[in-house]
């Protein structure tokens, strides 16, 4: 598709990728089990994408954009380095492994 206006065209083309980013994610919800690994949370609205090791800050840096269908391709690919963890779940995952380095722990 051809367009003249080139804020159209940019508008066109980060509506479509936030649809494929969209989607991507609702993929992988279904296929790590659409409910939080640690309590059994079902609403996928509060579901997050966790690393089961850590380090998804540098794996998002890497991956940038492009972020969500990368993942979606390594778990398609059998990985099982990724689970879903409700936001309570992960945030507690974070403090307890001392994930998150911009805040002081006791």
């Amino acid at each position: 598709m051809s367009y003249k206006n080139p804020e159209t065209r940019k508008r066109c083309q980060a509506k479509s990728f936030r649809e494929r980013k969209a989607k991507a994610r609702c993929e992988i919800i279904e296929m790590l089990g659409n409910k939080c690994s640690k309590c059994g949370f079902e609403d996928e609205r509060a579901l997050c994408l966790d690393h089961v090791n850590g380090g998804g800050k540098k794996e998002q840096k890497k991956f940038g954009g492009s972020y969500i269908m990368q993942i979606l391709k390594r778990i398609k690919l059998g990985s099982e380095e990724y689970q879903l963890l409700c936001c309570n779940c992960n945030q507690i995952k974070k403090i307890d492994n001392k994930e998150d380095t911009s805040r002081k722990y006791i």
